[in-house]
């Protein structure tokens, strides 16, 4: 039986509500070079990354997280963990709340000891420095024996993330040297493949399976999908990893008031990891979000962020960028599209390293609808009453070839109902979706989740990218405007979202066309 703590492919939170008194410890682990590295356990490049952003984010919020409880590569050996874990323990009082994050390897291996409880005959594990893929019983850390730990610790409300993943039987790892990273690699000793199970286990199913002061806050809500590395100013990092730390320091607050709700939490994670990966990555939680508070610390509101209007930042490889370019700047580190320029095309690439358009190496204003694409999706990425709309596709988010019909969903998270809808093209393409008034749509939908007519794939292809938009009155301004721009490129930024009402919630959704 597939149970919560044997989906290593996960970040796991406790987000229960604690009294107002607690304390909150944190303890954090970062990998990035193992004792034992080899070809299937290959060096990482962004998880020292990832235990130093939120050591940096705890502590900003008030955690108690001395230099002495983050253990990075060779402190990051399972007994010193567990020494470093009892000693936290012994100074927490009952009621307090514990941070704990991970950020390495993890695995699936052959059960070695009791209890014999997996289907799969598998045990998923945490990888610490000292791994050693030869013996059993030692560096690594069972579901079982983490199980354990956090029941020894009942006393306390645990958040416990951990940015690694099996994937179906692989691990976190980066591809170096290149654009892609993502955290999946190769079997470990004693690793047998077997079909990923992917549907959680009835609370009442095991009595192991169930621990009051656990919730979880998953990766990917598929087992086998990869946990990608993303280039976030020039560094690498676990997407989950900057989400949570963002969250945590006060992103996730929606509505202003002090604290962040588990709602808010899971909205603002989902939203995040997903527009961080180009909507690759899609993490879960369980049990669902709600009203009450998150974390005992953490979550001081903060001013929300100006939406980006400015430069977008580019790199161009293999030759030069055409004159006229407009609205970008060269940034090698920081940069938000990669156009490699081949026998006079140029491959538009984003810091995942997929393909998201082909442009004319030497024509500028096809550059230049590419970049006001994602100048507009920074801007409704980044703005106030981002994330707010969940837009989902039910053919799922692969490849879709030419000529394939797609189903999409829309539903906002309030009683909005005026819908504006667009599709951005690979190429920069606006495509205006509705209301349309050859189709007499209405303005307000009658409910939600609302499902879009069926819409067939043309060219060009690339990424695309679905925009919603739900208002509580009517925008006769900005459907005008997006009228105009119907089969051109985007508007400018700042003025579509000045003419929408600043009531307006916005959501998004990245899906691949070819041919």
């Amino acid at each position: 039986m597939d149970k919560p703590l044997t989906r290593l492919c996960i970040t796991l939170a406790l987000l229960f509500a604690v009294p107002a008194h607690a304390k909150t410890f944190g303890i954090v682990v970062g990998i990035n070079e193992y004792q034992s590295a080899s070809a299937t356990l290959k060096t990482l490049s962004g998880a020292v990354n990832d235990a130093k952003l939120l050591a940096q984010a705890l502590r900003k919020q008030g955690v108690d997280l001395p230099e002495s409880r983050v253990l990075t590569d060779r402190k990051a050996t399972l007994a010193n963990f567990k020494a470093t874990w009892q000693n936290m323990l012994n100074q927490a009082q009952p009621g307090d709340q514990i941070i704990f994050t991970f950020a390495g390897h993890g695995a699936q291996e052959q059960e070695f000891s009791k209890p014999f409880d997996e289907e799969d005959k598998l045990d998923e594990t945490f990888m610490f420095f000292d791994f050693d893929p030869q013996n059993p019983h030692r560096g690594r850390l069972s579901d079982d024996e983490m199980y354990d730990l956090f029941q020894q610790a009942r006393a306390f409300k645990i958040v416990f993330v951990a940015d690694s993943c099996h994937a179906g039987g692989g691990m976190r790892s980066g591809t170096f040297g290149t654009e892609l990273a993502q955290r999946l690699g190769g079997p470990t000793g004693g690793y047998k493949p077997q079909p990923p199970s992917h549907e959680w286990a009835a609370p009442d199913a095991d009595d192991r399976q169930v621990l009051s002061h656990v919730t979880y806050l998953m990766a990917t809500n598929q087992d086998k999908d990869p946990v990608w590395e993303i280039n976030d100013n020039g560094d690498r990092h676990g997407a989950l990893s900057v989400a949570f730390a963002e969250a945590f320091t006060g992103s996730a607050n929606s509505d202003g008031q002090p604290g962040i709700t588990r709602s808010e939490l899971e909205s603002y994670v989902k939203q995040r990891v997903a527009t961080l990966t180009d909507h690759k990555q899609f993490p879960d939680m369980v049990p669902r979000g709600g009203g009450e508070p998150a974390f005992a610390e953490g979550g001081k509101p903060k001013p929300p962020t100006p939406s980006p209007t400015g430069d977008l930042p580019i790199k161009v490889t293999g030759g030069e960028a055409p004159d006229g370019l407009q609205n970008a700047r060269l940034d090698d580190t920081g940069y938000r599209l990669r156009f490699e320029i081949q026998r006079g095309k140029a491959q538009v690439i984003s810091p995942l390293g997929e393909k998201v358009a082909e442009v004319d190496a030497g024509t500028a204003s096809e550059w230049n609808a590419v970049i006001a694409k994602y100048r507009l999706l920074a801007a409704v990425d980044n703005h106030p009453n981002a994330k707010q709309v969940r837009v989902s596709l039910d053919e799922g988010t692969g490849l879709h070839k030419i000529g394939e019909k797609l189903h999409f969903h829309v539903e906002p998270n309030s009683t909005r109902r005026h819908l504006l809808l667009f599709n951005l093209a690979g190429t920069g393409q606006l495509q205006f979706l509705y209301p349309l008034k050859k189709l007499q749509d209405p303005e307000a939908v009658a409910q939600t989740p609302y499902a879009l007519p069926e819409i067939e794939v043309v060219p060009p292809t690339g990424e695309d990218d679905v925009v919603a938009v739900f208002c509580d009155r009517p925008q006769a301004k900005a459907i005008s405007l997006l009228d105009t721009h119907d089969q051109h490129n985007p508007p400018e930024p700042g003025l579509l979202l000045d003419s929408l009402g600043k009531d307006c919630q916005f959501g998004r959704l990245a899906y691949f066309t070819g041919p």
